[in-house]
């Protein structure tokens, strides 16, 4: 039989965890802006606790090596503040295995986990813990269809003689924001048409070699 952690005394206040994944790395702060606004509906419920940090990640959800997160919880196993907000659950981490047994941990130390997408959700309560099981793994069922998605669609455009990721040194990315009246094209490539040019310098150092 496992093991209870023991409880530990912990100083008042709340920290928040944002995490953007690698798909909104282009625009990591307007992911973070909203996620913040999220907390913030949740904090009405918190007036009197204190703030303490934020912890900030842009990397996958998937993976329990995020900096941001593994130093929040070595300050939670401390003690140094009592309560965690996350707008979502997904956020908190995609890996429904390793995001529970943290919050686990967590909640068994006597630390408070909550999210502003489901206020009411309490992590302790066997109910509640079933139904965030279930959300993680939504969410993870989530990122596989993205990625499948991700991966059929690069594929698509080597077939059609494209090239969808990073164009090998001698070569160019070149891209166009396409007009909305010309339907044909929209169609096809969304809201850029994307294509690969030989770089005018780049390209006779190849030859050359």
């Amino acid at each position: 039989m496992a093991r209870r952690k023991q409880q530990i005394n912990t100083r008042a206040g709340y920290v928040v965890y944002l995490r953007t994944s690698t798909e909104e790395a282009q625009a990591p702060q307007r992911s973070q802006d909203g996620q913040r606004r999220d907390v913030q509906s949740l904090l009405k419920h918190y007036s009197d606790l204190p703030f303490v940090s934020e912890f900030i990640d842009n990397f996958t959800g998937t993976s329990a090596d995020r900096k941001a997160y593994s130093v929040m919880l070595l300050k939670a196993r401390r003690g140094l503040f009592s309560h965690i907000f996350a707008s979502t659950p997904d956020r908190f981490g995609r890996d429904d295995v390793e995001a529970l047994r943290a919050i686990d941990e967590l909640t068994e130390m006597g630390l408070t986990v909550r999210f502003a997408a489901h206020p009411d959700l309490d992590p302790s309560h066997e109910d509640d813990r079933l139904y965030l099981n279930i959300l993680f793994g939504m969410a993870r069922r989530e990122s596989a269809v993205i990625g499948r998605r991700v991966k059929t669609g690069m594929l698509s455009k080597l077939y059609q003689g494209g090239w969808p990721m990073r164009a090998p040194d001698g070569y160019l990315n070149c891209e166009v924001r396409l007009d909305a009246t010309d339907k044909a094209d929209k169609l096809q490539h969304t809201r850029y048409k994307r294509w690969v040019e030989i770089d005018p310098e780049r390209a006779p150092i190849w030859r050359y070699a």
